[in-house]
């Protein structure tokens, strides 16, 4: 999702057909900013789990010896 920022203040701009939400305040950027730092930087970022698939529908077979 992309968002347009104002560079200076580091304010959101909402696009006009967006609900109105009430009164803009800096914590709703500083929030969204502190929370996009946090998955940028998670060590879990790049975790891609492996799934048990005893039917076959990735194409590759699993048992739970892989797992042990």
């Amino acid at each position: 999702m992309a968002l347009d920022v104002e560079k200076d203040t580091n304010k959101i701009l909402f696009k006009e057909n967006v609900k109105p939400t009430g009164n803009y305040t800096e914590e709703y950027s500083k929030a969204l900013f502190e929370a996009h730092d946090i998955k940028r930087n998670s060590p879990y970022k790049d975790y891609k789990p492996q799934y048990l698939d005893p039917n076959f529908y990735t194409g590759e077979k699993s048992t739970l010896l892989e797992f042990k």
